[in-house]
C-alpha cells in the first residue's frame, strides 16, 4: 500500500490515463488557451475603442462646459441689459411727462401772449382814439 500511495503522489492527476486521453486533454487546454489568447485580443481592442469613446467624451464635455459658460455669459449680459432697458423706459416715460408738462407750459404761455398782445392792441387803440 505504502508503493501504491507513492505512485499515487508521484504521478498525479494524469496517472493511468491513456495517451488518447493525453491529447484530447491537450487538445482542450490548447483550444481553452487560444479562446483565452482571442478573449484577451477582443478585450484589448475593447479597451482601446472605450479609450478612444473617452477621448471623444473628453472632448464633447469640454465643448459643452465652453457652450454652458458662453450661455451663462450671455443670459447674464441679457438679464443687465433687460435691466437697463427697464431703467431706460423709467427714464423715457419721465422725460416724456416732463416734455408734455413743458409743452403745457408753453402752451399757457402762448395763451398769455395771446391775451397780452390782444391787450397792447386794445391800449394802442385807446391811444389813437
Amino acid at each position: 500500500d505504502a508503493a501504491q500511495e507513492a505512485s499515487d503522489t508521484s504521478a498525479g492527476a494524469i496517472a493511468g490515463t491513456s495517451s488518447d486521453e493525453l491529447m484530447r486533454i491537450e487538445k482542450e487546454k490548447m483550444d481553452t488557451k487560444e479562446n483565452a489568447k482571442q478573449e484577451l485580443s477582443e478585450c484589448k481592442h475593447a479597451q482601446e475603442t472605450l479609450e478612444g469613446f473617452r477621448v471623444q467624451f473628453q472632448e464633447l464635455k469640454n465643448g459643452v462646459k465652453t457652450r454652458f459658460d458662453a450661455l451663462r455669459d450671455a443670459e447674464e449680459a441679457l438679464d443687465d441689459a433687460q435691466w437697463e432697458l427697464a431703467d431706460l423706459e423709467d427714464m423715457l416715460e419721465k422725460e416724456e411727462e416732463a416734455a408734455a408738462e413743458a409743452l403745457k407750459a408753453l402752451e399757457a404761455a402762448g395763451a398769455q401772449i395771446a391775451q397780452v398782445k390782444e391787450s397792447f392792441a386794445v391800449l394802442q387803440q385807446q391811444e389813437r382814439d
